[in-house]
Order: structure tokens, then sequence, then C-alpha cells
């Protein structure tokens, strides 16, 4: 099935999940924690976005079910769109690499480093990943 141009059900996007599935049972076995990162350049600032059936659809229900299997999940769907709206900007494309060809709406530099930033702090503030990290061996 496809909603506003993505992928949201099928044999492909089962497969998918079963891979992920594979990996949280891997790393949950091998005591690896794994913090599963999910987001869309196509953020808006717009706060009736987290009610249209495509966000729903794919980026809620795959937060949904990636938590399901145990993963930390960092969302930066809503932390795109808070910085978004704190901008001014309608949407992310300033961190994109190419604002005005944008093939691939890749992050920029300013688009990585929030990411990176949001990664630090989604760490710091779970309990666990703190236990894991304090109690960790030094190489």
């Amino acid at each position: 099935e496809h909603i506003g141009g993505y992928i949201v059900s099928g044999p492909l996007y089962d497969e998918h999940l079963r891979a992920l599935q594979e990996i949280a049972t891997m790393t949950r076995s091998l005591k690896i924690p794994t913090i599963v990162v999910v987001f869309t350049s196509d953020a808006l600032a717009d706060s009736r976005m987290l009610t249209q059936p495509a966000y729903i659809a794919l980026h809620a229900n795959l937060v949904d079910r990636l938590t399901a299997m145990n993963f930390y999940v960092l969302d930066l769907y809503p932390l795109h769109q808070a910085k978004a709206q704190e901008m001014g900007w309608t949407d992310i494309s300033a961190w994109w690499i190419s604002k005005y060809d944008p093939l691939d709406r890749h992050p920029n530099r300013d688009g990585h480093r929030f990411i990176a930033n949001q990664l630090v702090e989604y760490t710091r503030r779970e309990p666990e990943l703190q236990k894991i990290f304090r109690e960790a061996p030094l190489p």
C-alpha cells in the first residue's frame, strides 16, 4: 500500500520489519543497546501533520513497532517540527544538502549537528543507557 508516495505495507515492508526484528533479537541477546533514529527530511512546522494518514501509517506506526521490538527509539519528527517552528521555517529544507535541487534530501552539516545533539540528549535522558555507559569497560 502507498500513502503519500510512501510504501506503508506489503511484502518488502514486512521483510524490512523482519530484518529489524532480527537485529533487535540479536542485539538484545548480546546485551548491546541499540538506538534507532527515526526521521524524515520532509518534516513540516505544521502541527496538523501529526494527524495526516501518511504520517500515522508510516512514521508513527514505525516508531510504535520499533518500540515494541525493544529498541531505544529517538523520534526526530517532533523535534525537527519544533525547531522549524522556533526558527520560523515552514519545513527543515534549510538543513538539506541541496535546498534547490533536493534529489536527496540528505541533512547538511547543520542538520547532522542537530541530529547528533539530539542523540546525545536522548542518551542522557535514558536511565538505562546511562547505566550501560557507566558500566561499560573502556577499550
